[in-house]
């Protein structure tokens, strides 16, 4: 195995800002958002990976991996009475984080692998007994059937493996709450 060891070696510069908040619309209905936005990038990067006296990495001036400019999400929840006994939750989101530099190329910043930006749509029906002591979810999950990365790395200048998140998926979940 091989590791390569940074200590002290970069100066970042970060600035953002970040919100949150909730609104309950009605009684049964309520929004939920986040949002942030951020620059980062490094200052100076500077590195000797051969510990020869020379430095070969330098980084200065690109963007931090994995810190995208925007992110954000909103989703609304509403719950109402069902056959005048049980609740039914109804559940929306909508969630999208900008592209974001996954990791540095050996050989050039041309190669350098990139996360794409993405929005990812899900929703989710619960169905709750009375007493709370179980439910049943009906639930989507990236119901656009989004393509999107959450790993890349570049090999060399032959070829890029990339990971990816789920395709849209449907399912049904079973809860129970048990007082021990």
């Amino acid at each position: 195995g091989q590791e390569t060891l940074f200590f002290n070696a970069a100066e970042l510069d970060v600035k953002g800002v970040e919100a949150e908040g909730a609104w309950a619309v009605t009684q049964d209905f309520t929004l939920t958002y986040n949002v942030s936005w951020m620059d980062a990038e490094f200052g100076k990067f500077e590195a000797d990976t051969n510990y020869d006296g020379e430095i070969d990495v330098d980084l200065s001036g690109q963007p931090v991996t994995r810190a995208p400019e925007w992110m954000g999400s909103v989703e609304g929840t509403y719950i109402m009475p069902f056959l005048d006994r049980y609740n039914l939750e109804l559940r929306g989101r909508v969630s999208y984080e900008d592209d974001s530099i996954q990791a540095y190329s050996d050989v050039a910043p041309e190669f350098n692998t990139v996360l794409d930006s993405r929005t990812l749509v899900d929703a989710s029906i619960t169905f709750t007994h009375p007493d709370n002591s179980w439910y049943v979810r009906l639930l989507g999950s990236n119901l656009t059937d989004e393509r999107y990365k959450t790993g890349s790395l570049s090999v060399a200048t032959l070829w890029v493996m990339s990971a990816y998140g789920p395709p849209r998926y449907y399912g049904i979940e079973f809860g129970a709450f048990m007082d021990w």
